[in-house]
């Protein structure tokens, strides 16, 4: 339980500082409970791992998506406007309650077949 209420520190510390979500903090906290203190630090392990995988995909995703409008506005005709070109340029944010839900799913999978 203490633990549980540290890592919810440490995500509440986070979202103060604006670098997560009220969201994620509430369910990074949940699934520390949820695993375990035997499997916790597994779990914030795979969490990172997961989080960086999916913080690459996003910087990919960012970074070919110019090239592929301008591809489009190349294959299209003159006159027409790729799907998505007048959207404003916002801020990237990686969706990062699927990497907490990730490991957590993956954490429990493999805590079960331990347990065997």
């Amino acid at each position: 339980m203490l633990r549980g209420f540290a890592v919810f520190a440490a995500a509440f510390l986070l979202f103060w500082r604006g670098a997560i979500g009220g969201g994620d903090a509430k369910l990074v906290a949940a699934m520390a409970l949820l695993v375990g203190y035997h499997y916790l630090f597994g779990f914030l392990f795979l969490m990172s791992l997961c989080g960086g995988v999916l913080a690459l995909a996003v910087l990919a995703r960012d970074k070919l998506r110019p090239r592929l409008l301008r591809l489009l506005r190349l294959a299209s005709m003159p006159s027409a406007k790729p799907p998505g070109c007048n959207v404003a340029r916002s801020r990237s944010t990686v969706p990062y309650g699927v990497a907490i839900a990730a490991s957590g799913a993956i954490t429990l999978i493999l805590e079960a077949s331990f347990a065997r």
